[in-house]
């Protein structure tokens, strides 16, 4: 169990521990849950589209990282004991397409839980970035400009050389754009390390 700690010198406490389930059995057994922590998570920002329903989820990522209150047993999750999600594609090694937090709706200690999933949210990024790569954009683009270290920046220059994209433009030294397969036209930054 990996454990991730908030607080400074001073203060230090233990939140969570780290999952990783890349086994088909438990994402299976666990998809349709995570499928609806996701679809919460994502309501205010144009909904969960990363993918088209639960089945999908479970059969087309590779590794899911869960940071949960405690020790999680896989037999018996309390949703309301995780934090954050994170979900990869094999894609040019690991890819980053899904994050998301709780949002304890109608917990008593909701302020103090949401901080505590938005701090563990950002260390499962960091984390991410130094074993694979992501898009991001519009407010997960700030959160890695906040808390992601700029030298992680993959030139759009160099994703158009690896042809990951079929339609990528360079816009900047920074931002591309391209169309995702529902059809919608995005900008994005891409951060991370890069398989080829």
């Amino acid at each position: 169990m990996n454990h991730l700690f908030i607080g400074n010198n001073r203060l230090i406490k233990r939140i969570a521990s780290h999952n990783y389930i890349n086994d088909n059995e438990v994402k299976n057994k666990l998809s349709s849950d995570l499928f609806e922590f996701f679809n919460s998570a994502y309501q205010y920002s144009g909904g969960f589209k990363s993918f088209d329903d639960e089945v999908d989820l479970a059969d087309n990522s590779s590794l899911w990282r869960i940071t949960y209150d405690g020790e999680m047993n896989i037999n018996d999750i309390d949703f309301d004991k995780i934090y954050s999600v994170i979900v990869f594609k094999q894609k040019y090694g690991l890819k980053l397409v899904a994050g998301g937090i709780n949002r304890f709706k109608d917990h008593p200690n909701r302020a103090e839980l949401k901080a505590k999933a938005k701090a563990s949210l950002i260390e499962d990024n960091k984390w991410a970035m130094k074993h694979g790569w992501t898009e991001v954009s519009n407010g997960v683009e700030t959160m890695y400009r906040q808390h992601i270290s700029s030298s992680l920046i993959i030139d759009p220059n160099y994703l158009q050389d690896l042809n990951i994209f079929n339609d990528l433009q360079v816009l900047d030294k920074i931002h591309y754009q391209r169309t995702l397969s529902n059809g919608d036209e995005v900008i994005k930054v891409a951060y991370g390390q890069i398989a080829k």
